[in-house]
């Protein structure tokens, strides 16, 4: 998969990505440690559901709060992918299965909306451990998984605003002012309170390192929100918006010009009114009013949210419409 301009093209042709989010069977443990045969089963079901239903992509998560995978030490540097080096061949025996369907495979490593685990704070606030994740793990995965054309994104981290401090106050660098865009918003929700300029320091090394072993995969993270990925403010003028995975942003953060993102990932719930800077709420009539230079993909939404003030139909009738908007639905069931 890759990107010309605001598309996803895959062999010179565009791609519109529709498919699901699995996000998991087991929560943080889908993948390393010898996992059964029945587990497998169960992944493979879901990607025969996902190819049957006319989709063509699914969001699967990795490491998630690093419960299960990778393998720390005492000292909370990892040493491995997992404890039975299953990992990589298990992931591509999964990619194998779901190129075989012409299903692309969105990959999320971590989980910011949750961040119970304080082996996974660690590897944000300690450069050296989270080197350590990038030695021992994240690039062998790489190098593992980068000929498989299934493969479509790494997805650095998943709702990183669940875990930054909404109140942080910056008045030299604003990527690292949280307090002005995402203060009163409800980010912040699961109390880890990691500085803003840590996590983008955090996303910012491991999309270089991921660049730097394989340039064609593309990279995103999962914002939960408008708020946090974009700064046109005319979208609702009693809110503030920032775009803090800018590339100047990370950059700043982690000092890595490859550490990038390719994709701008947006998710959205109707409370249950779509917010009017959604991408389906009242001030959006296209991708472009978002002024973003990079594809758009709505990596979760939900029809469920609206109480039937919206269906699935048609959502994905308005994204179709709303040139680049590209999506998968919230939940493969």
């Amino acid at each position: 998969l890759g990107v010309n301009g605001t598309s996803l093209s895959y062999n010179g042709r565009s791609v519109f990505l529709s498919g699901g989010n699995l996000a998991w069977v087991n929560y943080g443990n889908d993948f390393g440690n010898n996992q059964s045969h029945t587990h497998w089963c169960q992944l493979q079901q879901h990607l025969q559901n996902v190819s049957a239903a006319g989709g063509n992509s699914m969001r699967v998560w990795l490491f998630v709060e690093g419960q299960t995978i990778p393998v720390f030490s005492d000292a909370g540097l990892v040493v491995a992918t997992d404890g039975a080096g299953s990992l990589v061949p298990e992931l591509r025996r999964f990619l194998q299965a779901a190129a075989s369907l012409n299903v692309f495979i969105v990959l999320c490593l971590w989980n910011g909306a949750l961040m119970r685990e304080e082996v996974v704070k660690g590897m944000i606030h300690d450069l050296a451990k989270l080197q350590s994740f990038i030695d021992k793990a994240l690039v062998p995965l790489v190098e593992g998984l980068k000929d498989i054309p299934a493969l479509a994104a790494y997805e650095i981290v998943n709702e990183p605003e669940g875990s930054v401090d909404p109140h942080t106050i910056d008045k030299t660098t604003r990527c690292f002012d949280t307090a002005t865009a995402l203060g009163g918003t409800g980010a912040g929700w699961s109390g880890a309170g990691i500085k803003m300029q840590e996590m983008l320091r955090f996303i910012n090394l491991q999309a270089a390192a991921i660049k730097g072993h394989d340039p064609k995969v593309l990279v995103t993270v999962g914002s939960w929100s408008e708020h946090a990925s974009t700064d046109v403010i005319s979208l609702d003028p009693s809110k503030q918006f920032f775009n803090y995975y800018k590339d100047e942003c990370l950059v700043a953060a982690g000092g890595q010009d490859r550490g990038t993102l390719d994709v701008v990932q947006i998710h959205t719930y109707a409370r249950p009114e779509f917010s009017s800077g959604s991408p389906f709420g009242v001030s959006v009539t296209s991708a472009s009013v978002y002024n973003l230079s990079k594809p758009i993909v709505i990596g979760e939404f939900s029809a469920g949210s609206t109480q039937g003030r919206w269906t699935v139909q048609d959502l994905y009738a308005t994204a179709v419409s709303y040139t680049h908007l590209t999506l998968p639905t919230k939940r493969i069931v």
